[in-house]
């Protein structure tokens, strides 16, 4: 299984259920990816990484909590690390 992990034309995910892997070309395996997220009513392409916004909302919410006292310093640290 080592050894094939290491083939790149070959791609070894985690099976829907349960504690089997799928193994996978990689190349149909990146064909089924484009084809689910291509899929306009479900996503979306986004014009900006929206990332850095909510991590500063996230860092603003978990600072009001430290200072009310309902979360502790390693509580915080441990949302957002």
């Amino acid at each position: 299984m080592r050894t094939l992990a290491k083939e790149k034309s070959v791609t070894i995910l985690p099976a829907d259920k349960g504690k089997a892997r799928v193994i996978m070309d990689t190349a149909e395996y990146e064909e089924k990816v484009k084809e689910v997220l291509s899929d306009e009513k479900v996503y979306e392409v986004l014009k900006k990484d929206p990332t850095a916004v909510y991590k500063r909302q996230l860092v603003s919410i978990l600072t009001r909590l430290k200072e009310e006292n309902k979360i502790t310093e390693g509580d915080s640290t441990k949302c957002y690390v």
